[in-house]
């Protein structure tokens, strides 16, 4: 106590510039809507007494400049006896600086960094006495062009420890059980009182946090947003809405920052404005609305989101930690945003080979059958690979009712103003009379769909008997692998331990080979010719 009231008094009427600054960080990545994993976090505290301010010029210099209204106004007017200046990390000892103003330190003593300890702190698992403070005093010779000259000594500590999982499987458990919010009393040499100390206090306050980091915890999470392969999936050609829990008024303050920013896969910030994080109107909001057309289908990137404190806790003490998210984006392609920019038709009169009578919004629905060739709207856009780039025309009819690329193309799309795409062959699997061979099947999916279509299959077990149904096997979820054991397929077989192995594959980009997401169907063993298997396709839940 003896320690504190010694500083608060020699405070009282004082010019010193004395400040205490810490700051919490953490960083993490989130690896599902509501689980992160912790990358990294740093401790930092800055113990100044004294400042400095500097002027533009080519310094640090080896010898003196003149001033110079070309580039430094003010010419190098201090030379530099120790210390790192600008706090690059590069000692600045005998080098000339152009400075504006210069205040010295009069409480602390500078250059006695073993003086310099953690003295009390909240119950947490931090040791102490806590030293390892480094010594970043200054000391300054000024104004060498302007008269008399006078030393002036900058006390300046720094106190920094990193917590990376690379370096600690236990880092973040460490990290947040040492520095938890509560006030920390740290104890400083007296400037020119030998052996003399006195106390300075900072508080670290609460902020939002990862989900279950302590038992029960609710922290930073996404919410009601499509999620698949460890990927934010999201359509480029809408409007989508990103949601968030975690900041409540328990640890979040009206003056924190919020910033939120889309970077591509090099990492430069291309949303909502290109190198510049946006900044939400308050901490307290957890809805985003994010603009169409700023992506294209088949881009992946990542979004970050960092709340920023920059709190005043007394006269002399800052808070300024950080906390970090960010998660994987996905760009695809959707049966929404399709039907929404490509069926130009919609409210057109019906043309032959292109869209039939019929309300166009049902027209337009994913089981409907828009250019009334017997395949659901759905299926055409599952399996179809060239969907004309949201051109103007309609990919059902461009899919199924275009003559092959090499044959002219139907007077009827000249007469539209349509352009046929390449590849008009439907892409979907149908076994028909050819029976089932105990090798995988495998049929292409709609290229950057993403989990927007759940792909399947059907099956008929007799199709020599008309009355025969088409049976659903299942579909496994987009990105898995599903294993269905089958009783009739047994029988039909005679293996009595007979399965049907469904995969789906998703897209791959760069840095891997590119290649187009696949589903696939192996019989455990071979099917006679009367069993036939097909392609299915439905909207995702969700999508």
């Amino acid at each position: 106590m003896k320690k504190t009231l010694l500083l608060t008094a020699m405070l009282t009427g004082s010019l010193s510039a004395v400040t205490i600054t810490t700051n919490v960080n953490r960083t993490f990545a989130l690896t599902s809507p509501t689980a992160s994993t912790y990358l990294t976090g740093t401790t930092n505290v800055t113990i100044i007494d004294g400042s400095i301010s500097l002027s533009p010029c080519f310094h640090p210099s080896p010898f003196v400049i003149p001033p110079n209204p070309l580039g430094c106004p003010l010419g190098t007017t201090a030379f530099i006896q120790a210390g790192d200046v600008d706090g690059d990390g590069v000692v600045d000892d005998r080098s000339y600086w152009s400075v504006a103003s210069v205040q010295k330190g009069t409480i602390i003593e500078p250059y006695y960094p073993i003086g310099v300890t953690l003295s009390a702190a909240p119950p947490s698992k931090l040791a102490r006495p806590l030293g390892d403070f480094l010594d970043n005093s200054l000391g300054v010779f000024y104004n060498i062009l302007g008269g008399s000259i006078n030393l002036y000594e900058i006390s300046s500590y720094r106190y920094n420890r990193q917590y990376d999982i690379n370096l600690l499987s236990n880092a973040y458990q460490l990290h947040a059980e040492q520095w938890v919010p509560g006030v920390y009393v740290y104890s400083v040499p007296i400037k020119g009182q030998v052996g003399k100390f006195a106390a300075l206090r900072m508080t670290i306050t609460s902020m939002v946090e990862a989900n279950g980091y302590r038992k029960g915890l609710r922290g930073f999470g996404l919410t009601g947003i499509n999620w698949a392969n460890n990927a934010y999936e999201l359509d480029p050609r809408l409007i989508s809405t990103l949601q968030w829990t975690g900041n409540t008024i328990s640890n979040t303050i009206a003056s924190d920052v919020v910033e939120f920013a889309m970077r591509n896969s090099d990492g430069d910030i291309v949303y909502p404005v290109p190198d510049t994080p946006y900044r939400l109107d308050t901490p307290y909001l957890t809805k985003l609305n994010i603009l169409p057309y700023v992506f294209n289908k088949g881009d992946v990137g990542f979004s970050q989101m960092t709340f920023s404190r920059n709190l005043s806790t007394s006269v002399i003490a800052r808070d300024t930690s950080t906390r970090s998210w960010a998660w994987s984006n996905r760009f695809i392609d959707t049966y929404k945003g399709h039907d929404l920019y490509e069926y130009r038709l919609a409210n057109e009169a019906a043309i032959p080979g292109i869209k039939v009578s019929g309300n166009p919004s049902e027209l337009r629905a994913p089981n409907a059958d828009y250019d009334g060739d017997g395949l659901s709207n759905v299926m055409e856009f599952a399996y179809t690979q060239d969907d004309g780039d949201d051109i103007n025309t309609t990919l059902e009819w461009t899919s199924y009712h275009n003559t092959p690329a090499s044959q002219p193309t139907p007077l009827v799309l000249a007469t539209l103003g349509l352009t046929a795409p390449a590849n008009a062959a439907p892409a979907f699997l149908d076994t028909l009379g050819a029976g089932i061979p105990n090798t995988p099947l495998v049929t292409s999916k709609r290229r950057n769909v993403g989990s927007a279509i759940t792909y399947g299959y059907e099956i008929n077990y007799n199709t020599a008997d008309p009355k025969s149904r088409w049976v659903r096997l299942g579909a496994p979820k987009p990105g898995e692998t599903l294993v269905i054991r089958d009783k009739k397929a047994a029988q039909i077989s005679g293996d009595p331990l007979f399965t049907w192995t469904i995969i789906d594959t998703f897209d791959t980009v760069a840095p891997a080979p590119i290649t187009t997401g696949a589903t696939s169907i192996q019989a455990s063993t071979a099917l006679p010719a009367t069993v036939r298997i097909r392609s299915s396709a439905a909207v995702t839940k969700g999508y």
